[in-house]
C-alpha cells in the first residue's frame, strides 16, 4: 500500500470502464443538450490478464510489485516531510537520511525507466544538508550576538555604576567618565547592526547609558562653575610649557605634542558638553566657555613655541642624518656601478638607487634645501648610470660586431673549402673534425650568451645552408652540372636560372614598380589609384596599420558580429594575422567597455541621419489602420522586451518596401547636399526600435540645440 485518498466524485450521465483501464463518461448537464461532452480517462484499474501481459514486457515488472510499492511508500514519506509547514533541524536531518536510504537501498531508482528518481532524491538531500548548514550558521551567529550583548551589558553596568556612585574631585575624573560613556554609546549603536541582537535590550541599554551621561554632565557643569575646576588642565599645560626649552630631541618634542593634543581633545569635549546642556543661567555657560577658551589660548601659545623648537631640533638632527644618508648613497652608487657589467644590471641598479633617493625625499620633505640637493643628486646618478649603460652597450655592440665579422670570415673560408670536396662523406668528416668549424660554433654560442640571438641564429642557418649547398653541388656535379649552375650539352654549356618567373609589384625608389622575379626587369607603375593608396603600401596585414591596433580591429569586428567567444571568432580569421593569447586577450578587454557603451547609448547608437529619416517617414505616413496596428504591435514588443528580455530583430518586408519607395520618391531633405543617405534597412530598424521605446524618437544633445534652418517641404 502506497497511499489512500478519496477524490471528488465526477458527475456524469453514464460511463464505461474497459479492461485496459480506459474510462469513458458522458459529462453531466442538468439541461437538455444537442451535443454531449465525452471524456476519456486513463485509470490504473486493469484486468489481471491485461496487467500481466503488459508487465511481462517492462523493466519495472522485473523489479517486482512488492519492491516498487516499498520504494514508493518511502518516497511518500519524503513527500510528507516536505509538506510540513514548520522548519527545524531534525526535519532536515530526517529528510537527508531518508533520501540517502532510498537512493542506496533501491538500485533501480536511477534508471530512466523509473523516471530517474535518484536525481530528485539527491537534489532534496543536498538542499536539506545545505539547510542544516544554515541552521548551524544561525546558531553560531545567535551565540556570538548573545555573548557580545552580555559583555557590553557588564561593561555598561560598571560604567553606569561608576558614573552614578562616584563623585570625582577633579575635572579629569569627570572627563574620563564622560569619555567612557560616550564610547559605550558608540559600541551600543555598532552592536545594533549585528544580526540576532535583541533590539529591546539594546534600546534599554542605550537609554540607561544616555541617562547616566546626562546626570554626569550636569554634575560636571556644576563642578565647572567652581574657580578651581580647570586647575588640572592649567597644570598640565604649564608643565608641558616648562618642558619645551629643555627639549633636546625630536622624539621628546613628539611626546610633548601628544600630551597637548590629548588636553585639547578633552577641552573640546568639555565645550561640547557645556554647549549641549540646557543651562538656565546663560552667564554660567559664558563663564565656563571663557575659562576653557583661556586654556585654549594658552595651549595654542605652547604649541607655537613647541613647533619652533621642534623645527630647530629637526634641522640640527636632520643635517647630520642627511649627510650620513647622502654619504651612504654615494657609496651605494659606486658599488652598483662596479657590479653593473651588463645593460640589464645597470637598469636594475639605477632603479634601486632611485628608490633610495625617493625614500630620502620623503623623509626630508620638510627641508627645501635638502630637496634641491636631492634633485641635483638624482640628475648626477642618472647621468652616471646612463653613461655606464651606454658604454656597456657600445662595448657589447662592438664585441658582437667583431664576433660577427670573424664568423663571416670563417664562414667564407668554409664555403670555399667545401667546393673542393667530391664526395658527401668527405664533407661530413671535415665539418665534424675541423677546428675552423668548431671555432665558428663557439662564436655562435658566445653571440647567444651576449644576447645577440638573431645574428647567432642567422650564422647557424647559414652554416647549415653551406653544408646543404655543398652536398647538393656534389650531387649535381655527378649528374649533369659541370660546375655551379652550368649544364654541359656536348661542347656547349648553359646557365640555369631555377627561380620561377612571376610578375610582382614592389616599392622602388619611392614608387611602385612591376618586377619579374629572377630578372633585372623593373618598370614604374603609373596609376593615380595606386598613388592615392600610398598609406597602405607598407601595411603588412589588413587588420592593422599605424593608427589602428590589431586587437582594436578584432574587437570592432566582434562588436558587429556579436557573440562572446573571442578565441573562436579569431580562429576563423587566420588571414588577418592575429596571435593567440595576445590579440584575443586585448580584444576581450576592449570588447567589454565597447558593449557597455553600446548598451548605454540605447537608441542613440543609430546615426542621426537614420533617426531623422525614420521620424520624417513616420510623420509623413497617414494615420490609417495599418500604421496604428504597427504602433500597437511595436509597443507590445517593447513591453515584452522590458519584462522578459525577449528581443526580436526581424524586419517587416512590407514596411521595408514602403520606406524604400518613400526614399526613392524623394524624401524632403533640403540641406542634404552631396551626403550619402542612410539605407532603407537602417531607417526601418531605427524606426522599429523607436516605436518599441516608451518615449519615441530619441534626440541627441546637438539636435536639441536651437538653430535657424529652413522648413522642409511638405510630404
Amino acid at each position: 500500500l502506497i497511499t489512500q485518498s478519496i477524490a471528488t466524485p465526477q458527475p456524469c450521465h453514464g460511463y464505461s470502464l474497459f479492461p485496459t483501464g480506459e474510462l469513458i463518461l458522458f459529462d453531466g448537464d442538468p439541461e437538455p443538450r444537442k451535443h454531449h461532452v465525452v471524456q476519456v480517462w486513463r485509470t490504473p484499474y486493469l484486468t489481471a490478464d491485461v496487467s500481466e501481459a503488459k508487465a511481462a514486457q517492462t523493466f519495472l515488472s522485473k523489479i517486482g510489485n512488492a519492491e516498487i510499492v516499498r520504494a514508493m511508500a518511502e518516497c511518500r514519506g519524503v513527500l510528507t516531510l516536505l509538506a510540513k509547514d514548520d522548519s527545524f533541524s531534525g526535519l532536515y536531518v530526517e529528510l537527508a537520511r531518508s533520501c540517502g536510504d532510498i537512493a542506496d537501498s533501491y538500485f533501480w531508482v536511477g534508471k530512466d525507466e523509473a523516471h530517474n528518481l535518484k536525481e530528485t532524491l539527491t537534489e532534496i538531500k543536498t538542499t536539506a544538508e545545505a539547510a542544516l548548514g544554515e541552521f548551524e550558521k544561525v546558531r553560531r551567529m545567535r551565540k556570538t550576538a548573545a555573548e557580545q550583548t552580555t559583555a557590553l551589558q557588564e561593561k555598561a553596568q560598571k560604567a553606569i555604576s561608576a558614573a552614578t556612585n562616584t563623585d570625582p574631585n577633579d575635572i579629569l575624573g569627570f572627563v574620563q567618565l564622560l569619555t567612557t560613556l560616550r564610547e559605550l554609546r558608540g559600541q551600543i549603536i555598532a552592536l545594533r547592526d549585528v544580526r540576532y541582537t535583541d533590539a529591546a535590550v539594546m534600546a534599554a541599554m542605550d537609554k540607561a547609558v544616555a541617562e547616566a551621561g546626562d546626570k554626569l554632565s550636569a554634575k560636571c557643569v556644576a563642578f565647572l562653575l567652581k574657580p578651581e575646576a580647570l586647575d588640572p588642565y592649567r597644570k598640565q599645560i604649564t608643565e608641558q610649557q616648562a618642558r619645551v626649552p629643555a627639549l633636546t630631541k625630536v622624539t621628546e618634542a613628539q611626546e610633548v605634542e601628544e600630551a597637548l593634543v590629548k588636553s585639547s581633545s578633552e577641552l573640546e569635549m568639555l565645550t561640547a558638553i557645556v554647549s549641549g546642556l540646557k543651562i538656565q543661567d546663560a552667564t554660567e555657560t559664558t563663564r565656563i566657555i571663557e575659562g576653557i577658551s583661556t586654556l585654549f589660548a594658552q595651549l595654542n601659545q605652547v604649541r607655537s613655541v613647541l613647533r619652533n623648537r621642534r623645527n630647530d631640533l629637526a634641522k640640527t638632527e636632520g643635517a647630520a642624518q642627511f649627510q650620513a644618508q647622502l654619504s651612504l648613497l654615494s657609496q651605494s652608487v659606486l658599488n652598483y656601478l662596479e657590479v653593473a657589467t651588463t645593460p640589464e644590471k645597470c637598469d636594475e641598479s639605477l632603479t634601486r638607487v632611485l628608490v633610495q633617493i625617493e625614500e630620502m625625499e620623503t623623509k626630508f620633505s620638510d627641508f627645501d634645501d635638502y630637496a634641491a640637493e636631492l634633485v641635483k643628486k638624482r640628475e648626477e646618478v642618472q647621468t652616471a648610470f646612463e653613461s655606464r649603460r651606454q658604454s656597456l652597450t657600445d662595448a657589447l655592440n662592438r664585441r658582437c660586431s667583431s664576433l660577427g665579422q670573424s664568423a663571416e670570415r670563417i664562414l667564407t673560408s668554409i664555403r670555399n673549402r667545401l667546393t673542393s670536396f667530391a664526395k658527401p662523406e668527405e664533407v661530413h668528416a671535415w665539418l665534424a673534425g675541423d677546428a675552423m668549424v668548431a671555432k665558428l660554433r663557439d662564436l655562435i654560442d658566445e653571440l647567444r650568451k651576449l644576447g645577440d640571438s638573431v645574428r647567432a641564429d642567422e650564422l647557424s642557418t647559414r652554416l647549415k645552408t653551406v653544408q646543404q649547398d655543398s652536398l647538393k653541388q656534389i650531387r649535381d656535379k655527378s649528374e649533369i652540372f659541370v660546375g655551379g649552375d652550368l649544364i654541359q650539352l656536348g661542347k656547349h654549356q648553359f646557365s640555369v636560372n631555377k627561380q620561377p618567373l612571376e610578375l610582382t609589384i614592389l616599392p622602388r625608389d619611392g614608387a611602385l614598380a612591376f618586377h619579374l622575379t629572377g630578372t633585372r626587369f623593373f618598370e614604374k607603375v603609373e596609376s593615380a589609384d595606386l598613388e592615392s593608396q600610398r598609406a597602405v603600401w607598407d601595411q603588412a596585414v589588413v587588420s592593422e596599420n599605424a593608427e589602428v591596433y590589431r586587437a582594436e580591429f578584432l574587437a570592432w569586428q566582434m562588436l558587429k558580429a556579436g557573440g562572446d567567444d573571442v578565441s573562436a571568432f579569431m580562429a576563423q580569421r587566420y588571414d588577418e594575422g592575429y596571435t593567440k593569447g595576445v590579440h584575443d586577450h586585448d580584444a576581450a578587454l576592449l570588447l567589454k567597455p565597447l558593449r557597455e557603451m553600446q548598451s548605454a547609448l540605447g537608441l542613440l547608437r543609430h546615426s542621426p541621419e537614420s533617426r531623422g529619416y525614420a521620424r520624417l517617414f513616420w510623420h509623413a505616413w497617414a494615420e490609417d489602420a495599418e500604421k496604428k496596428a504597427l504602433f500597437s504591435r511595436m509597443q507590445s514588443k517593447g513591453r515584452m522586451r522590458e519584462l522578459l528580455g525577449v528581443s526580436n530583430e526581424d524586419v517587416d518586408d512590407e514596411l521595408l518596401k514602403r520606406v524604400e519607395g518613400w526614399m526613392e520618391r524623394g524624401c524632403p531633405h533640403p540641406h542634404s547636399g552631396g551626403r550619402t543617405r542612410a539605407s532603407a534597412l537602417q531607417v526601418v530598424r531605427c524606426l522599429l526600435e523607436e516605436l518599441q521605446a516608451k518615449t519615441q524618437f530619441t534626440r541627441s544633445a546637438a539636435a536639441l540645440t536651437p538653430r535657424t534652418c529652413r522648413r522642409p517641404a511638405s510630404i
